[in-house]
């Protein structure tokens, strides 16, 4: 499954995404990404409902509290890490909402925390330890032939769905 077809199974009316630093590549890529999967399953993401924060706890806690000031409220959050899902986390409990009841929210990353949080986090996983290995795979014959052509290394992330949507 995908995030827009979570958000879409919820009939969310306003999905929301709370992005790391746009200056970062990982950001953008992630950002393009979700707007495409939104577009792709017929979901606007209204004026003023994506947030750009930091990568860290407190900006998803800030950005969140943001988004709980706008006077109709996201039923679905996406953030562009797991640090900023936490950070969201917090800011959904302190305003007495309930995760997923009242808001879904997923992740991005699967770091470790994410499925020891209440509840477990639905979070994109990346296969960073493939991609370490497929890069190393690469970088040893190429360390004895510079010569060799350039490769693209490019995994596929996958949904990780838990308890959060």
């Amino acid at each position: 499954p995908s995030v827009a077809s979570v958000a879409w199974a919820r009939s969310c009316v306003y999905a929301t995404g709370i992005t790391g630093p746009l200056d970062k590549t990982p950001a953008r890529l992630r950002l393009e990404g979700y707007r495409a999967a939104m577009k792709r399953a017929g979901l606007a993401i209204p004026q003023g409902y994506e947030i750009t924060g930091d990568f860290e706890f407190g900006g998803g806690f800030d950005a969140m509290q943001a988004l709980l000031a706008h006077q109709q409220r996201p039923q679905a959050v996406f953030t562009g890490n797991d640090a900023m899902a936490v950070g969201a986390y917090q800011a959904l409990y302190q305003a007495g909402l309930r995760i997923p009841q009242d808001m879904a929210v997923i992740g991005y990353d699967d770091i470790e925390l994410a499925r020891y949080m209440t509840p477990p986090l639905t979070t994109i996983h990346q296969p960073k330890d493939e991609l370490g290995e497929l890069a190393i795979a690469v970088f040893i014959p190429r360390m004895a032939q510079p010569a060799l052509q350039q490769q693209r290394l490019q995994l596929t992330p996958v949904l990780t769905v838990r308890g959060s949507v």
